[in-house]
């Protein structure tokens, strides 16, 4: 669920919401788990750096990109920092 208001969440609202009431089936790290940190003090950060999928019942796929390239699965590409969702 969109949890700003811009662009980004607005996509992800009008793209997921029938799925939001879906119950989700599948979770998984496509690429191995990384968590970077960046900053000090109170300017540390932590960022996920990994590409993870997620299957609900409705039959919607996501596949979730956190990392700083884009990444190709199964014929489709998430660019760095998106995602991109598909209904099988």
């Amino acid at each position: 669920m969109p949890d700003e208001v811009d662009e980004f969440c607005l996509r992800v609202s009008r793209e997921l919401r029938q799925t939001s009431y879906a119950a989700l089936d599948e979770h998984r790290f496509v690429t191995a788990p990384r968590i970077d940190v960046e900053g000090e003090g109170d300017s540390e950060r932590f960022l996920a750096r990994d590409v993870q999928l997620a299957r609900y019942s409705d039959g919607v796929s996501v596949l979730a990109n956190f990392s700083g390239e884009p990444f190709t699965y199964e014929g489709r590409t998430a660019d760095s920092g998106d995602w991109v969702a598909w209904r099988e």
